[in-house]
């Protein structure tokens, strides 16, 4: 983020700076003072609110997911259970150990799984024939008591009986039902459970005699020759998931619910909203929307708001909603399990955790008015004690500026900086009247003013360009303001480089850069200083078009020359603009070295002279004499490949191969070249020069 200064320092520095309106410093000082406590003061406590309730906010959603999770995972170990007991009556009944026909055996399997699991409310097996076997808990005989309904097919006769137990599952009566027309055949869960291998379960219901939430459990069971035997289901309450939800503390006045994907609310801290009845007077579990709770109703509407009509949640959802003028936080988790697609809400008030960090808000706010009028009382005093010492700083100001030297200030102060500042000027004083007493006042306003010119010499410098391969193709890709950026930043690596080096950036030349080492401080080693220059531009460089492959579809590739030599040195110019700078033969030369790079396919080019000065420091490759206008003799050139250690072993294979070919071309030994060039790959050399000494010869 761009950071822009306080109004009120912008408004002291236009004060400072001058204008068409003049201010005392008094002023200033209690304008600018008081305006900078203010809006620091308003700044630090704004940003302290909201980082705060950013971290409150964050703090309550930890919470709530907490909630939900430990919610999510008390629902499933409530169900689980039913999906093992399933799965063992069906491996029993698969096994042989339950016997398909003996209904004394299966009840007592099933009153076991009811001990075993006091959250089931009955288990039962549907047969094809239409028989069933039902054991579910019953107190009309005594409490904790047990009744097993039996329907039994004989011959085509239909018998149903009802045996009732005791705790101990100790027969206590049996009834028979003849009016009973239950046919297990005609149930959605046994319909449900025939159709597939898996374990089934029905949306949550209210179940009949207890009139307490739950859902049904079913799975098609199989005797061991693989014939189908009928489906177990298993009913379970789920009322203990409202008890649970209604002892969580979720702030001071938050609340939970469970909601299935048809909306129905299936847990609520309320126990008796749950109790419902439809259009047609039948017993039901409320849709939120009808619900008599309007908090969770608007709950839900910001859910509707943030994510549509659909309960299909894949992640938890986070919302913000406004209940009878009370700001809340909601959060939507879906289950886990996809055979439960329920959605657990809780949503907690926004004051449960803000309302604290409101009111330490307001006591902020008086104390930092407080403090502004201190400080306003206290800039008062200061400013007046400062307005009188400029007032006598200004005085004798004027006196010097019409060269009126006589008398000193007084430079007791027990401000450091007014005592420092007059003791400089009667200083100032003492040596302007000193040169008074040679020189005219005419002539010392003159040498006030000369200004003094360095002379020029010749001095033995390296001398370094650069250049952007094929950069007035991009530019013309590329918006101007872009080709700006990615330029500035493209300079930047490199002058950082020269730097480093100890080198002199003399100039930018559209997308070239001019260095030089060796002046104003002269050094023995320029030429090596250069090189690793040279070295540490093109590694940046290639990391700076490795992060901009990623954004871009261009890429700066460098070629830098390097040449070392005599040239002339100083302030060239006219009189009323100079430059630093170096002009000679050796400086024309090293830009015709940076343009040789792409007749070589290479990326640093030297002369003769660096070669011989940077010695066995560096690995260099041999490209052959060139012949440069002006000049009687070739140049030999050189690519510099690398520090001496650090080149692979194949780069220097290339490097003598490319070297042994170009020895025979001088000696016009063609077909002796290509002989030696025949096994290389053209497709798999990856030495540049080498590759184009193949493109060329064969």
């Amino acid at each position: 983020m761009d950071f822009k200064p306080p109004l009120c320092g912008f408004f002291c520095a236009r004060l400072i700076q001058g204008g068409s309106m003049r201010w005392s410093i008094q002023t200033i000082l209690i304008t600018g003072v008081t305006s900078l406590i203010v809006v620091l003061v308003t700044v630090i406590m704004l940003s302290s609110y909201w980082r705060s309730e950013e971290a409150l906010t964050r703090l309550a959603r930890n919470i709530m997911g907490n909630i939900s999770e430990y919610t999510v995972d008390k629902t499933e170990g409530f169900l689980n259970p039913a999906m093992e007991a399933a799965d063992l009556a069906r491996k029993l009944t698969n096994s042989d150990i339950l016997s398909e026909g003996d209904s004394r055996q299966m009840s007592r399997f099933f009153y076991n799984q009811l001990t075993v699991y006091p959250h089931f409310a009955g288990i039962y097996i549907g047969k094809p024939d239409g028989s069933f076997i039902y054991v579910n808990r019953d107190n009309s005989r005594v409490p904790r008591g047990f009744r097993v309904k039996v329907i039994s097919q004989n011959k085509g006769v239909r018998d149903v009986e009802m045996h009732y137990y005791d705790e101990s599952f100790a027969p206590l009566d049996w009834i028979k039902s003849p009016s009973d027309v239950y046919d297990p055949r005609e149930r959605p869960w046994y319909r449900s459970a025939i159709k597939t291998d898996e374990l089934i379960w029905t949306p949550a219901y209210l179940f009949f005699t207890s009139q307490i939430p739950g859902v049904t459990a079913a799975r098609a069971v199989y005797g061991q020759d693989g014939h189908f035997v009928g489906v177990v289901g298993i009913d379970i309450e789920i009322g203990e998931l409202s008890s649970f939800i209604s002892r969580l503390k979720i702030g001071r006045a938050g609340k939970a619910l469970v909601i299935d994907q048809q909306g129905k609310v299936i847990a609520f801290p309320e126990v008796e909203m749950l109790r419902h009845q439809d259009d047609q007077g039948r017993a039901d579990l409320p849709l939120i929307k009808e619900l008599q709770d309007p908090v969770s109703r608007d709950a839900y509407n910001s859910l509707q708001a943030r994510h549509g009509d659909g309960l299909e949640l894949a992640v938890p959802v986070f919302t913000r909603f406004t209940s009878s003028g009370t700001k809340y936080h909601a959060m939507f988790t879906p289950f886990k399990n996809p055979k439960w697609p329920w959605v657990i809400g809780v949503f907690m008030p926004e004051d449960d955790f803000l309302a604290e960090l409101k009111q330490n808000q307001i006591y902020n706010g008086v104390t930092a008015a407080l403090i502004t009028l201190l400080a306003l009382f206290l800039v008062m005093l200061l400013s007046t004690r400062i307005k009188g010492m400029f007032r006598n700083l200004t005085e004798q100001f004027e006196a010097v500026r019409n060269l009126e030297m006589q008398g000193d200030i007084d430079t007791k102060s027990r401000i450091v900086e007014v005592q420092r500042l007059s003791e400089s000027f009667n200083h100032l004083k003492q040596s302007l009247r000193l040169v008074e007493q040679y020189v005219p006042k005419e002539v010392v306003r003159s040498l006030l003013s000369d200004q003094h010119t360095p002379d020029k010499e010749t001095r033995d410098l390296t001398v370094l360009f650069t250049d952007i391969e094929g950069f007035s193709a991009i530019a013309e890709q590329i918006p101007a303001n872009q080709i700006v950026e990615d330029l500035n930043e493209y300079f930047e690596e490199i002058a950082c480089s020269v730097h480093e080096c100890e080198g002199t950036i003399d100039k930018y030349i559209g997308d070239s850069v001019m260095a030089f080492w060796g002046a104003p401080k002269a050094t023995e080693d320029h030429a090596r200083q250069a090189c690793e220059a040279a070295l540490i531009i093109r590694d940046r460089i290639a990391r700076l078009n490795r992060a901009w492959k990623g954004q871009y579809k261009h890429e700066f590739r460098t070629r830098i020359g390097i040449c070392s030599g005599d040239v002339v040195i100083g302030n060239i110019g006219s009189s009323r603009r100079t430059s630093y700078t170096v002009i000679g033969d050796n400086v024309n030369l090293a830009s015709r070295l940076e343009r040789l790079n792409k007749e070589f396919a290479t990326q640093i080019i030297l002369d003769e002279a660096t070669r011989k000065e940077i010695g066995d420091e560096f690995v260099v490759r041999r490209l052959g004499a060139i012949q440069v206008r002006g000049r009687k003799k070739q140049v030999d050139v050189y690519e510099l490949v690398g520090y001496s250690g650090q080149v692979g072993r194949e780069v220097l294979e290339s490097i003598r191969l490319y070297e042994q070919v170009s020895e025979l071309l001088f000696r016009d030994e063609i077909d002796a070249a290509r002989a030696i060039l025949k096994d290389v790959s053209h497709e798999q050399c990856e030495d540049l020069p080498l590759k184009k000494q193949i493109e060329a010869l064969l």
